[in-house]
């Protein structure tokens, strides 16, 4: 039985009183702790709104090759509540046993690294609070714990948790394949399956699980810098929109590895055997499908710290200086445009083999 585009965006009554009153929800609890904040919030939206978007366009085409839309927003929700705090409970973790190792053997000096660490702006320190700060931020100590934290603690776990939507979604589709399988005769259900096959819900899962991810983490660094005293409205204006363009970066290394994840899983023909990659013909392990995100969203968080180091401080607070400011944009937005570069790449190349398979069909039928 085909699937109709109707049939996707049917909602359920919960999932349209979370669309209907979670946004403006949200608006008004930010309004009573932070007005600015409040002013700022709608921003956070822009990426849901427009995938949202995408999604009904494309959905319109091919409907029987997507995720319905219901479970996708709920999918959003939990990982951006559960999924995040999960992810933030292991990375607190992970950094706990690098102070260890790192500061050995000197438990005050490790302290005031993490003092330091938490800071969120260094306005009202002293001149001797600053060149200690600098002092700890030239260190091996700090691009060590920096290098940590941005491939380990904030890289990998942060894709492994926007990967866990695509594992819900095999299972989904899984399951509802020996469903409808069941009332299929069985000369007929290896071609029922390859026309029933939702091959996009990988993507549509994964980037759900990341808008969820991204919206919750934009919302929490709104509120942040917002509460933040002497932070002028350009410095606040311009951090608000890194931050939610920095949502398009996340977006482009979760769609990166759902397209690896629907390679191995849907694309058993045209010279990919079933689960295999292209080197070497073995199946294509979960490392070497999260793998290129986890470098790429490393990668991007390094550079981020790193400029913060350089401009004298631990942990993250936003440098100041134009040059400075203007390189770590310019990297981390190559970065990201690398990564979204190499997942339009490969999924240009399913495109070109779901092209050829409706040739073939058509030649087939003349």
């Amino acid at each position: 039985m085909s699937t109709t585009p109707t049939q996707n965006t049917i909602l359920t009554l919960p999932t349209r009183l979370l669309l209907l009153l979670g946004p403006p929800s949200t608006i008004f609890l930010m309004s009573i702790y932070s007005r600015p904040a409040a002013l700022f919030t709608p921003l956070a939206f822009i990426p849901p709104l427009y995938l949202h978007h995408k999604y009904l366009k494309s959905n319109t085409l091919s409907p029987h090759r997507h995720a319905p839309l219901s479970p996708l927003i709920w999918t959003g929700l939990i990982t951006g509540t559960l999924g995040l705090a999960s992810a933030a409970a292991v990375q607190l973790l992970i950094l706990k046993v690098t102070l260890r190792s790192i500061f050995y053997g000197n438990r005050g000096l490790e302290r005031e690294f993490f003092k330091e660490f938490q800071r969120m702006s260094v306005d009202g320190i002293t001149a001797e609070e600053g060149a200690r700060r600098a002092v700890m931020a030239g260190s091996w100590r700090n691009w060590v714990f920096n290098a940590i934290l941005s491939f380990v603690a904030a890289g990998l776990m942060e894709e492994v948790v926007k990967f866990a939507p695509v594992l819900y979604a095999k299972r989904r589709n899984g399951n509802e394949i020996e469903k409808e399988d069941d009332s299929v005769e069985s000369s007929k259900v290896e071609s029922s399956k390859k026309n029933r096959r939702r091959d996009r819900s990988y993507i549509d899962f994964a980037i759900a699980g990341t808008l969820g991810f991204g919206l919750v983490e934009a919302l929490g660094f709104i509120y942040t810098i917002c509460k933040v005293e002497g932070q002028g409205r350009g410095m606040i204006a311009l951090m608000v929109v890194e931050r939610v363009a920095g949502q398009m970066g996340h977006l482009a290394t979760a769609a990166l590895s759902a397209v690896r994840a629907t390679r191995r899983d849907f694309y058993a023909e045209d010279g990919e055997a079933e689960g295999e990659d292209r080197s070497g013909g073995k199946r294509m392990p979960w490392w070497q499908i999260i793998g290129p995100s986890a470098l790429y969203h490393g990668l991007s968080d390094f550079v981020a710290l790193s400029a913060s180091a350089l401009d004298g401080n631990v942990g993250f607070i936003h440098p100041r200086g134009v040059k400075l400011v203007v390189s770590m944009i310019g990297v981390i937005g190559c970065i990201w445009g690398a990564a979204g570069w190499q997942m339009w790449k490969e999924w240009g190349e399913l495109d070109e083999i779901d092209r050829k398979r409706a040739k073939e069909l058509v030649e087939k039928e003349d």
